[in-house]
């Protein structure tokens, strides 16, 4: 992807002849003075930098149609929680603050959201770079120019909203993100919403291991050596809910000590996950009745 530097007004780095303000540590939201409702039908913004000149130039472009709320984040760890619990139609990244944009891009694919498009702004010589790293759904532009970014930042909205994922298939499962729900064969099971983040993150990566801390992140929002416990009892729980034992084609494995992998599984491997599952029933039943496994 290549962009022309003689393409935009302003120079790479300019931003405004404001001054510079101290980033808070909150997240600040422009746009209020409306209700949840009317929120919910604008396009949400998110812009990440430090720099809150550059964040109220934008926002005030981007707020001047009454379509869009503009979120700022001054740092990525407040973005990430945020985006783990809002809908964010846009992101724009001041990449002059050396925000690491590879991270930012992991992070979307491990969480599946093909539907948040980012746009890099405030590039220069030094950070030109991060081109290489945008997908067909992203998009740059040196310098900040707002009416341009508005411009970059509606086509990529628009062109998300067309593409956006909301069904994932393996082998015999499908996972519905608006219904929470996973159909097994002609089976559908319902799924608090941490379930089917769960699922979700480790059905949209199946044949890889997905690491815990990784998975702490993104459902509970803290790391591993907080959450561990909660996070083994869960995947413990989505295994035995959906029977992902392998007599449906699909095995969900522990990595010892990195994290979990989902698996599709050959016909003996699914033969020996349905008499892994009976015996479990059975086991269930026995215990239910007070006999012990070694009266047997």
């Amino acid at each position: 992807m290549s962009i022309p530097r003689d393409a935009f007004n302003a120079r790479p780095g300019q931003v405004s002849d404001q001054p510079i303000g101290a980033a808070p540590d909150s997240t600040k939201v422009s746009g209020a003075g409306h209700s949840d409702a009317q929120s919910q039908e604008r396009r949400i913004t998110m812009v990440l930098t430090p720099n809150e000149a550059l964040y109220d130039i934008l926002s005030r472009r981007f707020n001047r149609d009454g379509k869009h709320s503009v979120w700022w984040s001054c740092d990525h760890v407040s973005l990430i929680r945020k985006l783990m619990h809002a809908r964010i139609d846009l992101l724009i990244v001041d990449v002059g603050a050396g925000e690491d944009v590879d991270m930012l891009m992991n992070w979307r694919d491990l969480h599946r959201l093909n539907h948040l498009p980012m746009l890099l702004v405030n590039l220069t010589a030094e950070t030109e770079h991060w081109l290489r790293a945008l997908t067909s759904k992203d998009d740059a532009a040196w310098g900040v120019v707002p009416q341009e970014i508005y411009a970059r930042g509606n086509r990529l909205v628009d062109q998300a909203h067309t593409h956006a994922i909301h069904r994932l298939a393996v082998g015999c499962y499908t996972l519905d993100r608006g219904s929470l729900q996973v159909t097994i064969d002609r089976d559908t099971i319902k799924l608090s919403e941490r379930e089917f983040k769960l699922a979700w993150g480790l059905f949209s990566h199946a044949g890889m291991t997905v690491r815990r801390d990784a998975l702490a992140e993104m459902i509970w929002g803290a790391k591993f050596s907080i959450v561990g416990h909660s996070l083994t009892q869960h995947v413990y729980h989505l295994k035995n809910k959906l029977n992902l034992l392998g007599d449906h084609g699909v095995v969900l494995r522990s990595v010892y000590g990195v994290g979990y992998r989902i698996e599709q599984v050959s016909v003996p491997e699914m033969l020996k996950g349905a008499a892994s599952a009976n015996t479990g029933r059975r086991r269930e039943r026995m215990n239910s009745a007070g006999i012990s496994v070694a009266d047997q």
